[in-house]
């Protein structure tokens, strides 16, 4: 069949160009897309769980700009000013739903008209008097902005800016360069600027992607290129291979260009890869080629002469090199079972490319020689010979130094098993997205400042859902999830900051309820000044919730009664001491007993100045701090009749800002939103503060309510979940189509046996140093067990292939194992030192992942050549198995 079809070599040659530049001309339409999104696919559960948030909630993926002054308090005239012009100018960007900062959050105070929300900075010349205002303003309700906003040390900020959701990373891009020139636009002066967040992280993936492959491609080429020439020592045993691999590649991108299939980061490598691995099929079958014309010892000058050779060669190793090829494809094909869908198309792509560089290997290349017009000069045989002669004194060495003692080799392969077993149990599986960057990249760099300085950057959205209209409306659920962020705050070290629509709901009781003298609350709030001041009647909120009315009677004057808490003004009277409602008032002569009561009820031990102070202000109701609370006790609420539900109904009917972040309605919420920020990454500290949440809420909710936690951190978790099952389906399916193939085509069981111990023992010892050197199981080197069974199941096929013609020829096993290294041995030494090489030019790749990748793959190269050298022929020689010779099956 390949004779008559090598009889056409032009035809050949002019059919493959064609396809070739067909699937060049695809290549600039290649689309890059790193969503998280785009791992899970549609019906994960995890996604299903994040698209349902997003849809009811405003997204809180934002990019943040962080602002440190090393030297002094970021609070001064000419810092916000600063702050100001930035947040103005950002916010005029496209794309950019909001901006927040410290010159336009919302602060919740009261005003003689009654309840007021009006911007942290108040109008005006910003002077050190205004200064001094908001940071008692921030001070006053530190839960909501505190390591959001301002860093406890007060030298550190944030500006946070809000995208529109579903924006693709083109889109993303525009905005990120938009926000960098607004940065760069302005003298920061001694301020330090550190750029993060999940849209930012986008962007910077899809950059370093592009670099990955301007800079890695060419390396690779280098690498393989001095490989192949110091190997062959002629110019097609250089040239021919990066054709090969060159024509692979850009079908492989080509074609995934053509059906629109996104390039990720793990995509990156697809070319590295196919360079390094499309090359070994064309050194096996130039190794040979070079061989047979040696063995000719004289050159070759004409067409027919060369078919001649190369007929010879492709008889020989024809079948070995496709029956190799058929193993990688196996191997990359493995991936097709993953859940994960950029690792299913990475397979799917790879094993096209390894088809494809096969189909070059065996028809372009032998058209190629075919074609060759000058001959095959005596020096370069000379030449060949030398080289050969050098490497096969290599190989006899390597055969008495390693090769020779079975017994040994077997003993050593054993307690390297035990070994890896032990490291096995170490293996840390994470995949979270921050940490493929390098730790020295900008973006690294900055995620790790916000995590040390502000809330955290992994961001987990908790969902109480009451299932009908108002559900979230209760005092005691509301209560509950108050207590649940104050639990996570207090006792879980991970978590930085959790902000939830309670801290609203206590803000505005508060101002409803700071007693009548206070200064900054003169009057207290009518519905009347109320109506003119909003223009909104209650007779509207009435008419939409009129069942709830009327089943309550609680009206305006009645909040207006209850907002008038008894003062006593007895200054003797202590707080311990005072009847309910009534708040002693602060004076010289009852603030030790009020300090001395409050160190005897907290203890000295963590009775910080904040502490003491926020407590201060609650027994004495400065400001309204006693009242910072849900409201669930009635009898502190007298006028609301025991409908309390009803009094936060009218609060969310009061506040004039936005609740899309914390509740899906901003009056008669089924369900809210708890935002917890966590300072680490890692997935399997996600699950355990996931864990935590869940178990609170089972022990402490209230019946009917159920909980749900999601968001990107629970995305990357579920990512992780499926590297482990796409893992080990992997290894199982590839190990066994990969026996199979093997026991099929020696028609033994056993011989498909002896095919994946080698395979699997060079596995063992992957696994065993990714535990021992704290190298991670994530998206990158979680491709290396199918690369490695796909590439290291060659160096075996090869080896017993050589071994079994030699077997034939002898029954001296010295004489039959010399001989398959100095044949066999020399094609797979040169191969696993291309394949290597080239893999390790991922060393130097952007992403971590792809690094560990580079790494782990050239190990396997090594552990797997090396052990197809001296553990396979360690177990043929001391267990003589029949399959090795083709009349042992039929004796």
């Amino acid at each position: 069949m390949m004779d008559k079809i090598l009889r056409y070599p032009k035809t050949i040659i002019a059919t493959i160009l064609l396809i070739t530049a067909f699937f060049g001309y695809q290549l600039p339409q290649i689309r890059i897309n790193n969503d998280l999104s785009l791992f899970l696919g549609e019906n994960n559960p995890a996604k299903t769980a994040y698209d349902a948030m997003q849809d009811v909630y405003k997204s809180t993926d934002a990019m943040v700009i962080a602002l440190h002054n090393p030297y002094s308090s970021i609070l001064t005239p000419e810092t916000l000013t600063l702050i100001d012009d930035l947040t103005r100018h950002l916010d005029t960007i496209p794309l950019i739903r909001s901006v927040m900062s410290l010159t336009n959050a919302d602060y919740i105070t009261g005003s003689p008209e009654g309840l007021l929300v009006e911007p942290l900075l108040p109008e005006g010349q910003w002077d050190d008097h205004v200064v001094n205002t908001l940071k008692s303003r921030l001070l006053s309700w530190p839960e909501m902005y505190r390591l959001m906003l301002y860093s406890d040390d007060m030298k550190s900020t944030q500006i946070m800016i809000y995208m529109e959701s579903g924006l693709e990373v083109e889109k993303l891009e525009s905005a990120y360069e938009k926000t960098q020139a607004v940065l760069n636009d302005r003298d920061m002066g001694n301020l330090e600027i550190y750029l993060a967040g999940a849209p930012a992280i986008s962007v910077i993936l899809k950059e370093k992607m592009y670099n990955d492959m301007k800079q890695l491609i060419p390396v690779v080429v280098l690498v393989i290129l001095v490989i192949l020439f110091l190997s062959f020592r002629t110019s097609a045993g250089v040239i021919l291979p990066l054709v090969t691999v060159a024509i692979a590649s850009i079908w492989t991108l080509g074609l995934m260009s053509l059906l629109n299939i996104h390039l990720t980061m793990v995509g990156t490598a697809i070319p590295v890869i196919l360079i390094s691995v499309g090359s070994a099929y064309c050194i096996h079958l130039l190794s040979h080629y070079y061989d047979e014309i040696y063995q000719l010892r004289s050159s070759v000058d004409t067409q027919d002469e060369h078919r001649t050779v190369i007929r010879n060669v492709l008889h020989h190793v024809g079948v070995p090199i496709a029956l190799t090829a058929l193993t990688t494809m196996v191997g990359f094909g493995s991936l097709v079972s993953s859940s994960i869908i950029p690792l299913r198309e990475s397979g799917i792509f790879l094993a096209f490319g390894v088809l494809t560089a096969l189909g070059i290997t065996l028809l372009f290349v032998p058209s190629l020689l075919i074609l060759r017009q000058h001959q095959l000069k005596g020096k370069d045989s000379s030449l060949s010979g030398k080289q050969s002669s050098r490497m096969d004194r290599f190989l006899l060495f390597f055969y008495d130094f390693f090769v020779r003692h079975s017994v040994r080799n077997l003993l050593i392969t054993l307690v390297i098993i035990a070994l890896c077993f032990v490291g096995m149990n170490q293996i840390l599986v994470d995949t979270n997205m921050i940490e493929t960057f390098r730790s020295e990249t900008p973006i690294a760099q900055a995620d790790r400042f916000q995590n040390e300085t502000f809330g955290g950057t992994t961001l987990l959205s908790v969902i109480v859902d009451g299932g009908e209209k108002g559900a979230l409306l209760n005092p005691e659920i509301l209560q509950a999830v108050d207590q649940c962020a104050d639990y996570l705050e207090r006792e879980i070290p991970l978590v930085g900051k959790v902000t939830t629509l309670t801290d609203l709901i206590k803000r505005m009781n508060q101002i409803m309820h700071i007693p009548p003298n206070d200064k900054e609350l003169k009057q207290t709030t009518t519905p009347q000044n109320l109506q003119e001041d909003s223009g909104f009647s209650y007779e509207d909120f009435e008419d939409s919730n009129e069942n709830m009315i009327e089943e309550s009677g609680f009206t305006f004057e009645d909040m207006e009664s209850d907002m008038e808490p008894h003062v006593t003004p007895n200054t003797e009277t202590s707080a311990h001491t005072a009847e309910p409602f009534d708040y002693p008032v602060l004076s010289a002569e009852n603030i030790m007993p009020l300090l001395h009561d409050i160190r005897r009820d907290h203890g000295t031990g963590d009775l910080t100045a904040d502490r003491l102070i926020d407590e201060l202000a609650r027994r004495t109701n400065y400001k309204g701090a006693a009242y910072y609370e849900i409201p669930t006790d009635p009898s502190r609420y007298p006028a609301a009749r025991g409908e309390l539900q009803n009094l936060i109904a009218q609060y969310l009917l009061l506040y004039s800002g936005s609740l899309g972040e914390f509740a899906d309605d901003p009056l008669e919420p089924s369900q809210t939103r708890m935002i917890v920020q966590m300072k680490s990454p890692r997935n399997a500290h996600v699950l355990d503060v996931e864990d935590k949440i869940l178990d609170y809420a089972r022990n402490t909710f209230p019946e009917g309510y159920s909980v749900q936690v999601t968001g990107l951190g629970k995305l990357t978790c579920s990512v992780n979940d499926l590297v482990i099952r796409s893992q080990t389906t992997s290894i199982i399916t590839s190990l066994l189509i990969v026996f199979s193939i093997i026991a099929i085509s020696y028609h033994s069981f056993l011989a498909g046996l002896y095919g994946i111990i080698t395979l699997s023992l060079s596995l063992l010892i992957n696994f065993g140093v990714m535990g021992f050197f704290n190298i991670k199981l994530d998206m990158g080197s979680s491709m290396v067990a199918s690369v490695a069974i796909g590439i290291g199941i060659d160096y075996t096929i090869h080896f017993l292939s050589a071994y079994r013609r030699e077997r034939e020829k002898t029954s001296n096993l010295e004489i039959v194992t010399k001989k398959t290294l100095t044949t066999a041995g020399k094609a797979i030494l040169f191969n696993a030192l291309a394949v290597g090489a080239g893999f390790a030019v991922l060393i130097y790749s952007n992403f971590t992942p792809l690094e560990n990748l580079g790494v782990l793959i050239a190990l396997t190269m090594f552990t797997s050549s090396f052990g197809a050298l001296t553990v396979l022929p360690a177990l043929l020689n001391t267990f003589k198995p029949r399959f090795i010779l083709k009349t042992g099956r039929k004796s």
